[in-house]
């Protein structure tokens, strides 16, 4: 799975070294079994009581049900990024300025989010995609300019692209997505 990945590999993101990327992936991969089973409450059985449902095995019942009743729930959600940072903030003191990020060098910012309910707890992860838009070829480029160009006002405001709008639909709807 990481063959290839050296400490000089380049990363998608020159903000977040690959090492360092892989790593803090790595501790969800970790820390999810073990908030998992820490969610659930396992009790002491009796050797002659090992028959009936019990500890562990209530807990995969319960886990069973609520897969199979109330989720586990994913959703993607998707917005553009100027600077291609995994912790995206666009009220963080330190964000860019999008007005000075030409659209070439954008980023599409797909986030996987999913939910599994566990009793009276749930397991929120997200898993976040960051591609350039230079990446994407000419149908991407159009799906999402057509995403884009359908928002209202208030869509475009909360995903923070009110001063770029037009300059990313441009460059989108270029054929060759050449320009900058």
């Amino acid at each position: 799975m990481l063959h290839g990945i050296t400490l000089d590999t380049p990363s998608p993101n020159p903000t977040v070294p690959m090492f360092v990327f892989v790593v803090f992936q790595m501790t969800f991969a970790i820390v999810t079994p073990a908030l998992i089973t820490g969610a659930f409450k396992v009790t002491q059985v009796r050797v002659d009581d090992a028959h009936e449902a019990a500890g562990l095995d209530d807990a995969l019942i319960a886990l069973s049900e609520a897969l199979l009743t109330k989720g586990p729930y994913l959703q993607h959600v998707w917005g553009l990024d100027p600077s291609g940072r995994l912790d995206r903030d666009p009220s963080a003191p330190d964000a860019s300025d999008d007005g000075d990020v030409p659209a070439s060098q954008w980023w599409l910012r797909v986030e996987r989010q999913t939910t599994l309910p566990l009793g009276d707890r749930a397991l929120f992860v997200i898993r976040p995609y960051l591609v350039p838009l230079v990446a994407l070829d000419g149908r991407q480029r159009s799906v999402l300019a057509a995403a884009v160009s359908s928002m209202s006002p208030a869509s475009v405001a909360y995903k923070g692209i009110t001063d770029v709008r037009d300059e990313l639909l441009g460059w989108l709807q270029l054929s060759d997505g050449s320009s900058g």
